[in-house]
């Protein structure tokens, strides 16, 4: 996804809240990383500001994702500050690379921007439920409910398009290439860590409720609890789950007919593998309650864990050593820059806030860590 580079579009806001499911994190008491956000910018970079809501959009999407991957949605203070760091980093980086593209004189023609769109609208609108199970949403329904203008959407796109430009242009001149004798020599070293998961093929359901104390929204959890309890009765009574799934889910998953594909069993939140723990193939469990809606899975294969071959695992190896190798050659360009404080101003005040936290003695000192020591607010 062109806005996962760094998630603060509002279409990507809205994919990472419905495609990941993401489980909402725990800021009833407002967590120490939000206290730190100025009423300013949180950052400057050689003047230009990146803005409060831009790291708060970003840091409590990033958090979700942590929630949904460990099905608590309790986040302990060090991964807090960790997600905080990493989310400030990213933001950074992705100015210094917006204006190393413009430096560059980096262009983008017009046909590139409508197309990297059209994929963005197409993919946000396949997270919203239809209406009545009718057509997708259009354009503006998926622009509506992200609360954007089209005009922002795509300044957003552009900037993902050029950062993806100066990635590409930094890779090609430090050379950066994956021969076939690294990728073996990954396999070899790491061939227990590459053997194939326990993994599942699912077909999912899910009808989502708000977020929030259940007290608050009664109604609204009670409706989405007898649409999937409909949706149920439908299955029992003969009909497909595929077609059930079209009309009503507002899964990913939705226009594949609920179909999810295999999975690694590991990567299910729990809720799912409590769930599946007694199905067999073609079985259907009954109805789950999530983090973020109610949900009925089917399963219809599961793969129990097996050594991989290297034909299988080169092409994922090799994709995985040009990111890391792309990620250091990214790093070694914009890491001066972080650290020249005339270049870089950082005002989350991290440093301030944590020196009356209970576990400040523990999480003080990852603030002077040398990729972050900019982060420090001080």
């Amino acid at each position: 996804m062109l806005f996962r580079t760094v998630a603060v579009g509002a279409l990507a806001a809205l994919a990472l809240n419905l495609g990941t499911q993401a489980q909402a994190p725990d800021l009833a008491n407002m967590d120490f990383v939000l206290k730190s956000v100025p009423d300013g910018p949180v950052a400057k970079v050689n003047g230009a500001n990146i803005d409060a809501s831009e790291f708060t959009s970003f840091y409590r999407a990033e958090l979700g994702i942590v929630a949904a991957r460990t099905g608590n949605k309790s986040i302990a203070p060090r991964v807090r500050l960790e997600t905080g760091l990493y989310c400030l980093r990213l933001l950074v980086e992705r100015e210094i690379l917006l204006q190393e593209a413009k430096r560059r004189n980096i262009a983008l023609s017009e046909d590139e921007v409508q197309l990297a769109w059209a994929k963005e609208v197409e993919r946000a609108a396949r997270q919203l439920p239809r209406k009545d199970g009718g057509a997708p949403p259009s354009e503006a329904e998926v622009l509506e409910t992200a609360g954007v203008s089209r005009e922002a959407a795509l300044a957003e796109v552009r900037k993902d398009l050029l950062i993806a430009k100066v990635r590409e242009a930094l890779i090609e001149e430090r050379g950066i290439e994956v021969s076939d004798a690294d990728v073996e020599a990954f396999y070899e070293k790491n061939k227990d860590a590459l053997q194939q998961p326990e993994r599942c093929h699912l077909k999912r359901i899910s009808i989502h409720f708000p977020q929030g104390d259940p007290a608050d929204q009664p109604d609204a959890r009670a409706d989405a609890r007898a649409r999937i309890e409909k949706a149920l009765q439908r299955i029992r009574a003969g009909e497909s789950f595929e077609a059930v799934a079209k009309s009503v889910s507002e899964g990913p998953a939705r226009d594949n007919g609920g179909d999810l594909g295999m999975i690694p069993v590991t990567s299910l939140p729990p809720v799912y593998a409590d769930a599946l723990a007694d199905l067999k193939p073609g079985e259907l469990s009954g109805i789950i309650e999530g983090a973020t809606g109610f949900h009925i899975v089917q399963l219809v294969e599961y793969a129990a864990g097996e050594q991989a071959s290297l034909e299988e695992t080169a092409p994922r190896i090799r994709e995985m050593l040009r990111a890391r190798k792309a990620a250091l050659a990214v790093g070694d360009f914009t890491r001066p820059i972080y650290a020249d404080k005339d270049a870089v101003q950082i005002f989350l005040e991290l440093e301030r806030t944590l020196s009356t936290h209970p576990d400040r003695e523990e999480l003080l000192p990852l603030l002077s860590a040398p990729s972050d020591e900019a982060a420090r607010g001080s």
